[in-house]
């Protein structure tokens, strides 16, 4: 590789070690980090998604008994 060559011969000595992901230098704690936070936010809009749907059951129940 061109880039490498050019480092090693500017700095006289090698260049860092590829990060593991490789990507804008991400390490993979971060990654994980960021897949747990992702995680934990899909976790809660499912939690919210159930309560919102039991509370319209329980409106819908509560109706039906004032029509009764």
């Amino acid at each position: 590789m061109l880039v490498e060559r050019y480092y090693l011969l500017a700095n006289g000595e090698r260049p860092p070690p590829m990060k593991a992901s490789g990507q804008y230098g991400m390490t993979l704690d971060t990654e994980k980090i960021e897949r747990e936070v992702r995680e934990r936010e899909i976790e809660k809009e499912k939690q919210r998604k159930k309560r919102r749907e039991q509370a319209k059951e329980r409106d819908q129940r509560q109706v039906s008994d004032d029509a009764k």
